[in-house]
């Protein structure tokens, strides 16, 4: 792609006016077992609130949820969703149908003060189990319990904080972290805790989604998320290009497309992507005037551009945004 034309799809996306006055976000989606919808967290209103949306880009509806700020939703084979709020004054994890209804606290505190209880859920592939991460032993560390709440059980122990733990198409849970001077990503059995090296990696990852069909994994570093091959050669294919801000994507069930969230525009706003790197999509955040070209095909500028070389865009001020 030549350099007029990176220039001016991202002035394009930069130029188009919020939805909203505020520079809400949008971020963490999540697919559904069908792979049709979407849901994902939004901060447009100023509390975290969690939408469905149809693949496309239309459709957009709210979950209604019990209050608090409601995050990092993931969508269970059954139907359900799960997230993490800070309802109560502590974080932990409750399931709800995508209309609101049948809202349930998954994991009770009980005595426990701990204010970062539960967050960051990931159910497994089978649904029988959900990951999740917890400062309940003073660090955060990675856990796994039944669909319904019950066994937790810790299943990692390494100094720092673990977190966003993901699953592999195995059933096996994947984390990060160095043991015995290897670094991860580490896959580790739910029920027996058994553990074994994904694979070998050229450098340090913050995060890592293996695809549904297991031949591709999504890795983040340094702000900005790729693509590679699992095994054999292959270069990784960036998703998101240098200077913005990416932690999380999520695969579609048919491992053919990446759904996750970027700054490009300004403020954090939900993209769909082909799994080769191709057709950037953008989904959320469009003004009225462009809604009908939501989920309309664009071409990636990151998967033109070197590492390291910013893509020309018009300058605007932008909020960085923590990894939550």
């Amino acid at each position: 792609m030549s350099e007029p034309q990176l220039t001016q799809r991202a002035a394009a996306l930069q130029s188009q006016p919020p939805a909203v006055e505020s520079a809400f976000i949008n971020l963490n989606p999540a697919w559904s077992p069908d792979g049709r919808q979407l849901v994902f967290e939004s901060w447009r209103s100023g509390a975290g609130e969690l939408y469905t949306l149809d693949a496309d880009g239309t459709n957009e509806r709210r979950v209604p949820t019990g209050g608090g700020n409601s995050t990092h939703p993931h969508w269970a084979p059954d139907g359900r969703i799960v997230f993490d709020s800070d309802r109560g004054g502590f974080f932990t994890l409750y399931t709800v149908r995508p209309d609101g209804t049948d809202e349930r606290l998954l994991l009770p505190r009980g005595r426990d003060t701990t204010a970062y209880f539960a967050r960051h859920p990931a159910w497994s592939p089978d649904g029988r189990y959900v990951a999740f991460d917890s400062g309940r032993d003073s660090n955060g560390e990675i856990y796994v319990a039944r669909a319904d709440g019950s066994g937790t059980r810790r299943i990692t122990a390494l100094p720092g904080n673990n977190s966003h733990a993901s699953w592999a198409p195995s059933g096996e849970v994947i984390h990060e972290g160095t043991i015995d001077g290897q670094p991860g990503p580490w896959a580790v059995h739910p029920e027996t805790g058994a553990r074994r090296r994904l694979f070998a990696r050229p450098e340090p990852y913050g995060y890592v989604e293996v695809a549904p069909d297991g031949r591709r994994f999504i890795y983040g570093t340094k702000g900005r998320l790729f693509v590679a091959p699992v095994d054999g050669p292959g270069q990784p294919i960036p998703l998101t290009e240098p200077g913005f801000i990416s932690y999380e994507a999520a695969w579609s069930p048919d491992s053919r497309r990446i759904a996750f969230y970027t700054d490009i525009t300004g403020r954090h706003e939900l993209y769909l992507i082909d799994a080769d790197g191709m057709n950037l999509r953008q989904l959320t955040g469009l003004a009225p005037s462009a809604q009908a070209d939501a989920g309309a095909a664009r071409p990636n500028p990151a998967a033109s551009a070197k590492d390291g070389q910013k893509v020309p865009a018009a300058a605007t001020p932008r909020k960085r945004a923590r990894r939550q």
